[in-house]
């Protein structure tokens, strides 16, 4: 019987999360941070993730969990429901 070799990761091209989702919530997550006047890297730092971590949910190549939001500023996804809402 032959050993079979184990793969680490996703498959190439897969995805966890919606893609239009993600980018609206980036986007409401960056005006958030934005209309605060916070750096990217403040932010991160304050939500105890890497500041590129931070980017990519910005971006909407990442869909964090509602706690490593929160965790700055318990009212933040309150501010940018309505923003998601309208994506």
């Amino acid at each position: 019987m032959q050993k079979r070799t184990i793969q680490r990761g996703r498959p190439v091209g897969s995805t966890t999360y919606e893609r239009e989702p993600a980018l609206a919530f980036g986007q409401a997550v960056r005006a958030a941070r934005m209309e605060q006047g916070m750096a990217q890297e403040e932010l991160a730092a304050l939500a105890e993730i890497e500041r590129s971590h931070m980017g990519k949910i910005e971006r909407g190549e990442h869909m964090p969990t509602p706690l490593t939001l929160t965790k700055p500023d318990p009212f933040l996804l309150k501010r940018i429901e309505p923003a998601v809402a309208q994506a």
